[in-house]
């Protein structure tokens, strides 16, 4: 599924090159943005970078989901996709935002809660310095990168409340 999605970001970033001005989300763009600005990158090395996270992250979050649920019914692109769509709709910048970039921080939250105790660390850690490096540039939307990292991790632990108290009232039924 994230190759598919990978492949469309390709496709509409050499079919349209001023996709960042049509595309991004932005405080004077319309709303359809904020489901499109995902798509949308400023350039070639940005869509390598979003699309070599993208690729890095999603096996394992698949992996951790499978081991925790036991099974796999909630397709995590499409779940961290939205977590991007809100993220973008509350950070919103006067140049407009666009990349996968938002994707690839809802996967890593959704890791974060998901990981054993040493994974965890790492996957913060990561974090720590991806977020360190970024702010030496002023055209990262942080905002973004912090608050679809927050809806990743509020998504598994919704998902776990459910998963467990699902669970408990099917042994106390039986």
């Amino acid at each position: 599924m994230i190759y598919l999605f990978i492949t469309l970001v390709i496709v509409i970033f050499f079919a349209m090159p001023s996709a960042v001005d049509a595309l991004g989300i932005a405080l004077s763009s319309p709303i359809y943005t904020a489901f499109t600005y995902p798509l949308a990158h400023a350039s070639f090395f940005h869509l390598a970078m979003n699309s070599l996270a993208l690729t890095l992250l999603y096996q394992p979050a698949i992996k951790l989901y499978k081991q925790r649920f036991s099974t796999y019914r909630s397709p995590l692109v499409i779940v961290a996709y939205l977590c991007a769509v809100v993220a973008g709709l509350f950070s919103q910048a006067e140049i407009p935002t666009v990349g996968a970039s938002g994707i690839a921080y809802a996967l890593l939250g959704m890791i974060v809660i998901l990981a054993p105790n040493k994974k965890q660390f790492a996957t913060l850690l990561l974090l720590c310095i991806a977020t360190i490096i970024q702010s030496f540039n002023a055209h990262i939307n942080t905002r973004l990168h912090i608050i679809a990292f927050v809806l990743g991790i509020t998504f598994i632990c919704v998902r776990t409340f459910c998963y467990d108290y699902k669970h408990r009232y099917d042994t106390i039924a039986k």
